[in-house]
């Protein structure tokens, strides 16, 4: 194996690789499977190694070296705060209005909540594209699902290292609406 192939590293990865690779993971984890976790790593390494890793191509220490690159990357990974702007295959992106904080307004919300019931789950990069607003993009068509489909397209390649803070945010803030309601239901 030929150093510096894999991409094991977040920041060297998009959105939907992310997605594929979480899904691997979680689909080995589901299964129980005796060798699921090595048929997850095949799928990630032919995904983060363009093809150029292969299992019978490593030796089993390579293989270790490897995997636990990728999990160390993600543990040291720390949440930057969401940049305001983003730029996407030449696209320009907006997190929040010029002097506001980052939020999830309940529009958003309420979109994302009508997507999941119609589809049954949401992609990051659907979720990206609720959040996110193409600059000078109507605030009447930011959520039609023309509009979404549209930027999910784009920010699907966006990288991950810059779209996780957002999908975290997302992710706290959807906690915070579940707590609420859990805490009003027992009350």
């Amino acid at each position: 194996m030929k150093k510096g192939k894999a991409r094991t590293a977040l920041s060297q990865w998009t959105v939907n690789e992310y997605e594929k690779i979480n899904g691997y993971i979680e689909r080995a984890k589901k299964t129980g499977e005796q060798f699921a976790f090595m048929d997850a790593w095949e799928n990630i390494l032919d995904l983060v190694g363009g093809g150029s890793v292969k299992l019978d191509d490593l030796t089993p220490v390579e293989f270790l070296k490897i995997t636990e690159k990728y999990k160390t990357d993600l543990e040291k990974t720390t949440f930057s705060k969401v940049k305001r702007v983003l730029t996407v295959e030449g696209l320009t992106f907006e997190a929040f209005e010029i002097g506001k904080k980052f939020q999830i307004n309940a529009k958003q919300m309420q979109t994302g909540e009508r997507m999941v019931k119609v589809k049954g789950a949401l992609s990051f990069a659907e979720i990206l594209a609720i959040v996110l607003h193409e600059r000078n993009e109507a605030k009447e068509t930011r959520y039609s699902e023309e509009a979404i489909n549209k930027k999910a397209v784009v920010l699907g390649n966006m990288n991950a290292a810059e779209a996780l803070p957002i999908l975290a945010e997302w992710s706290n803030e959807i906690g915070n609406v579940l707590n609420f309601n859990l805490k009003n239901a027992t009350e």
